[in-house]
């Protein structure tokens, strides 16, 4: 017997089986793309979440705990789902199933309460997750009513019924992230001194450019943007929040390595700023010259390749 039979029984991992969506490919494939995307994603954004503090102490609103009444309904819908297998019909995929959206939810449930908390609107992670579930759910609740419609009872009506049931909450879920944002909150004030701590703290931060201390990877990727694009997805960057010119760009240091050359330059007898400048910047002249090489080249090789393509399958041979 091979591994699918054992997980899947008669169902297949393909999408689609007897004219309706293949209850295993629902319970492993797409719950488990999900799941991954979620695990993936969500560990970044956390880390996002976690990096800035937490200015507001958010009061729960009406919408958010309509919010997380349904995440916390769909997640004991999901455990309801796979106690009811125990119930004279158990299927592998099923139980793995469950249980993956089950831990999908409670991730979520965690991520959008570090989004409340710090006051930050909701990543499109969780909106992906939620909407994704709710078409799982919709595709997985069809699926059911087709095999019965066919006169297939290996599915009780118990688990029909929770499907259901999982459907409606998912649905009820998905309007109120989609809709119902956690900007829409009322909010304490922290204490004076940790908010007045919080902004010496910003101000230490903002002396430095974090391109001074970035690796070479992280400079040519900007990837050291990232904290002030994040800030602003928040909020509305203030001047406070822009960085200070990096070292190597400020015009007291550039003055300082320029100015030798140049006085150096008007001694002679017909001074040229283009010879000054080269003395002074002709190694970040040539290295932007062969990088603006390497990228005509780049660009020309795609639609020479593709030409030599098209003649090859074109070709009689």
């Amino acid at each position: 017997m091979t591994l699918q039979s054992k997980l899947c029984g008669s169902y297949t991992l393909f999408p689609f089986q007897n004219g309706s969506t293949s209850l295993c490919f629902l319970d492993l494939i797409w719950t488990g793309s999900c799941f991954l995307l979620l695990l993936s994603f969500g560990l970044m954004r956390t880390r996002q979440l976690k990096s800035s503090p937490r200015i507001y102490n958010a009061k729960m609103s009406r919408f958010q705990w309509m919010r997380y009444f349904g995440m916390a309904l769909s997640s004991i819908f999901g455990l309801l789902r796979s106690s009811s297998l125990f119930l004279g019909e158990i299927y592998a995929h099923s139980l793995v199933g469950d249980f993956i959206q089950t831990m999908g939810w409670i991730i979520v449930m965690y991520i959008n309460w570090e989004e409340h908390v710090r006051s930050s609107k909701t990543g499109w992670i969780v909106r992906v997750w939620v909407t994704l579930t709710f078409i799982g759910e919709g595709l997985r609740l069809s699926s059911l009513f087709d095999e019965r419609r066919n006169g297939n009872v290996e599915y009780s009506s118990l688990r029909l019924f929770i499907t259901s049931l999982c459907c409606l909450s998912a649905a009820f879920t998905n309007v109120m992230v989609l809709y119902f944002d956690n900007v829409e909150r009322n909010y304490n004030k922290l204490e004076e001194e940790e908010r007045e701590e919080n902004s010496e703290e910003e101000k230490e931060e903002e002396k430095t450019c974090p391109r001074d201390e970035a690796n070479f990877l992280s400079k040519i990727t900007w990837w050291w943007v990232n904290r002030m694009v994040a800030l602003g997805y928040k909020r509305p960057l203030m001047m406070q929040d822009i960085y200070r010119i990096p070292k190597d760009m400020e015009p007291e240091y550039l003055n300082k390595r320029f100015d030798p050359i140049w006085k150096e330059e008007m001694k002679k007898h017909r001074p040229s700023l283009f010879r000054a400048l080269w003395k002074r910047y002709r190694g970040e002249m040539l290295r932007a010259w062969i990088i603006r090489l390497i990228h005509d080249f780049v660009m020309f090789l795609g639609p020479w390749f593709l030409s030599r393509i098209v003649d090859f399958v074109a070709s009689d041979s």
